[in-house]
């Protein structure tokens, strides 16, 4: 994984893949979109979209047992210890 760090330090940013079970992500996606009221699934991109726009594009979903589901991986959890240098890691009240 050192390659994940030099991203980071080189772009800003690191694409991680094939981390999460597909059910996993898709449970979350589904959670988002219930709460947006969307349709994810849907082959039409206008329909992922919800009514009004979302205030600093940010989703203000919290603490759903999908995302409790993921913060759970020990990969998941390998590949941010790898990007902050410990294992000591905290979970946060992050957003989708």
């Amino acid at each position: 994984m050192t390659s994940l760090r030099q991203a980071l330090a080189a772009d800003g940013f690191a694409v991680v893949s094939q981390i999460a079970p597909a059910s996993l992500r898709d449970d979350a996606l589904r959670a988002i979109g219930a709460f947006l009221g969307v349709d994810l699934a849907s082959a039409d991109p206008a329909a992922w979209y919800p009514p009004r726009p979302l205030e600093w594009g940010v989703v203000p979903l919290h603490h759903h047992p999908s995302q409790w589901a993921l913060r759970q991986l020990p990969a998941l959890h390998a590949v941010f210890a790898e990007a902050f240098g410990t294992d000591r890691l905290w979970v946060s009240m992050d957003r989708v």
